[in-house]
């Protein structure tokens, strides 16, 4: 069984609604919808994925095929696998092709009018019984659950790319989400071999509202003195594969922008507080990360390396901005980093969002690649010590302003005696 759910022993009937999915569909088929559907094929299920149009879907599969192939000439599966997978995948252009469906999983655009009416649809066409889930990374669940007229069995099921790969599964609780709606999914993401972990409904959820303050922390530091090769080695030195500047270029510097964009719409942005300048100036000139050949890095030979360009950009924001650039220790990024990390971690725990220290800590390690000696943010707060983590916070606050206001739950706690989040 899979790190993260224990639905299987507690629950039986909880783990045979799982077991008793045998029918999903995947609407959506670009790399995320690909990547889920390949998850579910493997675990003995059979897809049919949904595209508007003929030639993205057969695009859609002859890429899933030359995937599997790929595989299959480096040795990594056999070709009888391949083709069990494959046999499991179909593709239809109408959501009428879902009337059997026990579960569907939508991996369409991040646009909320067009989910919308996808989950308008799939209502009307899906058995009573069939669960309806949303991969999106932020959108608020309860607006796309009201366009159904099962809101019990809306949820979202949020993957990390790419899908086959990453091992956390995000299951978001709409306000109307029965708990057998999230019981179930729960169970299956261990039958799909993922780590699942329940979440509240919030801008982001959990791991991403979490990893914004990381990045955000990120893009300061460079306005104030540091580099992008600084901030990722530092980074890299505490145990991460890669820092969030590089990870941000390969993911592409206007998904990041778009999600920006989506902050300032849902009013998640204080329009009075500290913004990241110079991530919205690297979008403007078109330097998205890798697919441009450039962002905080130059892409050369399938190599990455610092960018000069970047780093002139950078200074030049310094200056606009009036903030006399200054040098910025491994110690002090770290710091700025981790314990936003950290400050947002207890805020979502406080709020509701996540129900435990434990589950935060599984989001990290299995969606972020925390490393795994470190267990998780929450863990190492509780090594510092929260009466410790207090006073940091106030005292980075000092320099590094609003972000690290602290956490109402810590102050508590702190207030209560209390020196970790548990005990």
């Amino acid at each position: 069984m899979s790190e993260g759910t224990s639905i299987k022993a507690e629950n039986p009937e909880v783990q045979k609604a799982a077991d008793d999915i045998t029918r999903a569909g995947v609407v959506g088929f670009g790399t995320m919808g690909q990547g889920i559907a390949l998850v579910l094929a493997r675990a003995g299920i059979d897809v049919t994925a949904i595209e508007v149009e003929q030639t993205r879907l057969d695009a859609g599969l002859d890429n899933l095929r030359k995937g599997l192939e790929d595989r299959v000439k480096r040795g990594r599966m056999s070709e009888d696998d391949m083709n069990a997978e494959l046999g499991r995948i179909k593709g239809a252009t109408t959501m009428s092709a879902l009337a059997d469906a026990d579960l569907v999983i939508e991996a369409a655009l991040e646009d909320m009018e067009i989910k919308k009416a996808i989950f308008s649809e799939l209502d009307k066409v899906c058995p009573a019984h069939a669960i309806l889930t949303t991969n999106t990374s932020s959108l608020d669940i309860d607006v796309i659950a009201a366009a159904t007229g099962r809101p019990d069995k809306v949820a979202g099921a949020h993957f990390f790319a790419p899908a086959q790969v990453m091992k956390l599964l995000e299951i978001v609780r709409g306000e109307k989400s029965s708990p057998e709606t999230i019981q179930t999914l729960l169970a299956l993401s261990d039958r799909i071999g993922k780590v699942g972990v329940a979440v509240g409904n919030a801008f982001g959820f959990v791991g991403n509202r979490m990893y914004h303050r990381y990045t955000w922390q990120a893009y300061f530091l460079l306005q104030e003195g540091a580099y992008p090769q600084d901030v990722d080695q530092a980074m890299q030195d505490f145990g991460f594969a890669l820092g969030c500047l590089a990870v941000g270029d390969i993911s592409g510097q206007d998904v990041a922008l778009a999600v920006r964009k989506a902050q300032k719409a849902a009013g998640e942005i204080d329009p009075d507080a500290p913004y990241p300048v110079i991530a919205d100036r690297m979008c403007d000139k078109g330097w998205y990360g890798r697919k441009t050949g450039r962002g905080w890095y130059l892409y050369e030979d399938g190599e990455r390396k610092p960018n000069p360009d970047a780093n002139a950009l950078i200074e030049e924001t310094s200056k606009d901005l009036g903030i006399e650039r200054r040098a910025i220790s491994a110690d002090e990024i770290r710091d700025r980093c981790l314990f936003a990390l950290i400050n947002e971690g207890a805020r979502l725990l406080g709020n509701g969002m996540a129900d435990s220290t434990d589950d935060i800590d599984k989001i990290w390690r299995f969606g972020y690649g925390f490393p795994k000696d470190k267990i998780g943010p929450m863990h190492m707060a509780d090594e510092i010590g929260l009466k410790r983590v207090l006073e940091k916070l106030e005292s980075l606050r000092e320099t590094g302003g609003p972000w690290f206001d602290p956490a109402p739950l810590i102050r508590e706690r702190v207030a209560a005696g209390k020196n970790t989040f548990s005990g």
